[in-house]
């Protein structure tokens, strides 16, 4: 939110700064800046391109690397866990509950191809868009390529509605929209969760 605050003011190093520091925090927010990116591109802001990646980059790292350096393998912890983490019941996902028999290696290879795809479809309608409207959707992009995070990712978590409410928000989006994900997302909540308790 404050990244789409300093873009709206012209501020895209600050926007990129502030990408960086929540991907320090939690990684999606860093997914935003390769949109922003061809967004100062498309508008022929070189300097601008520049600062987006300078800034998401240099706050990441400079958050990032006292933890690198004082424990390499405790900051790798959590990406090696997601990475070998298996579609299972825990993660609520497209995974366990539609393909259940697919091995581990397979899911984790089409959860990257399909995320990595429908990423690239994305950024390619933008900049076809922008062709159209003289200007690159940067918001409408990054809100799609979070979806297709949360829909081919191998975990789906309660917290990801709390990913998704600023761009409910931020454009225009019909309210059925609004209602399934709140639907889907109090089914989670009420069945699943209870689920979990009555069965742990």
């Amino acid at each position: 939110v404050g990244a789409v605050w300093a873009w709206s003011r012209g501020r895209p190093g600050l926007a990129g700064a502030l990408l960086g520091l929540g991907a320090a925090t939690k990684i999606y927010p860093g997914f935003f800046a390769l949109p922003l990116l061809l967004e100062r591109l498309y508008a022929r802001d070189v300097r601008g391109a520049i600062r987006v990646v300078a800034g998401t980059a240099g706050v990441w790292l400079l958050i990032n690397l006292p933890f690198v350096l004082a424990n390499p393998d405790g900051w790798w912890a959590t990406y090696a866990f997601q990475a070998r983490r298996a579609a299972d019941l825990t993660t609520n996902s497209i995974w366990y509950w539609g393909f259940p028999d697919l091995s581990p290696s397979t899911v984790d290879h089409w959860s990257f191809a399909l995320i990595a795809l429908s990423w690239l479809a994305a950024l390619v309608a933008g900049w076809r868009l922008a062709g159209r409207t003289g200007r690159y959707p940067w918001l409408q992009v990054s809100a799609a390529m979070l979806c297709s995070f949360l829909l081919f990712n191998k975990v789906y978590s309660p917290q990801y509605v709390l990913w998704l409410l600023p761009f409910f928000v931020l454009l225009r989006i019909r309210w059925g929209w609004w209602v399934s994900c709140l639907a889907v997302d109090v089914l989670l909540y009420v069945g699943l969760f209870r689920w979990y308790y009555d069965i742990t």
